[in-house]
C-alpha cells in the first residue's frame, strides 16, 4: 500500500504520515508497531506536516544559495569569493538540516503538533542525549536507501516503489 501510495503526487502524504504513525508506536514501546491502513484523511495530515516543515527550512537555505549564485556570477573576483563563501554556508545549512530532520520527525510524532518541528532545544537534546545511536540510524538511514535504491533498480526502476517505503519504515 505504501509503495502504490508513494508514487502519486500529494496523495504520498498518507504514507508518509503512516510512518509517523509508526514512529509514534516506536516511540509509546506498542508491541505490534505496525497499524492498520484505516487512518488515510489522519495519515495524511500527518505527512503533509513534514513536508510544510521541509519548505519552510529550505527557504534560508535557498535565499542564500540564490545570493551565492548571483554573486558567483559577478565579475568581481572579491564577490565571487564572497559568493563561494555564501555557498558554503548554505551547503552547510542544508546538511544541517538533513542531519537533524530525523530528530525533528521524533519531536513530532511525540507532540503530534506541527510545533514538534521547531522545537530546537527538544530536538538539540534529544540528538547530544542519543549521540551514538542517533549516528548509527543516520548511518543506517543512508544504508538503507541505498541498498533500497540498487534492489529497486533492478528491475528497471519499478521496485523502488516498494523498496523505497520499506526504507523509510
Amino acid at each position: 500500500i505504501g509503495g502504490i501510495l508513494m508514487i502519486i503526487p500529494i496523495v504520498n502524504f498518507i504514507a508518509v504520515g503512516y510512518f509517523i504513525r509508526v514512529l509514534k508506536n516506536l516511540l509509546d514501546g506498542v508491541d505490534t508497531p505496525l497499524p492498520e491502513w484505516d487512518d488515510f484523511g489522519g495519515d495524511f495530515m500527518r505527512g503533509l506536516w513534514p513536508s510544510l516543515a521541509g519548505i519552510i527550512y529550505a527557504i534560508p537555505g535557498a535565499i542564500v544559495w540564490s545570493i551565492s549564485m548571483a554573486m558567483i556570477a559577478s565579475r568581481s573576483g572579491f564577490v565571487n569569493f564572497l559568493g563561494v563563501i555564501f555557498l558554503l554556508v548554505a551547503i552547510v545549512y542544508y546538511i544541517a538540516y538533513a542531519l537533524a530532520y530525523p530528530a525533528m520527525l521524533v519531536s513530532f510524532a511525540k507532540k503530534e503538533e506541527f510545533a514538534g518541528f521547531f522545537a530546537f532545544a527538544e530536538i538539540w537534546d534529544y540528538i547530544k542525549s542519543n549521540l551514538k545511536d542517533y549516528v548509527v540510524a543516520i548511518l543506517l538511514i543512508i544504508v538503507a536507501f541505498a541498498v533500497a535504491s540498487a534492489v529497486g533498480g533492478i528491475a528497471l526502476g519499478i521496485g523502488v516503489i516498494f523498496t523505497e517505503p520499506l526504507a523509510m519504515m
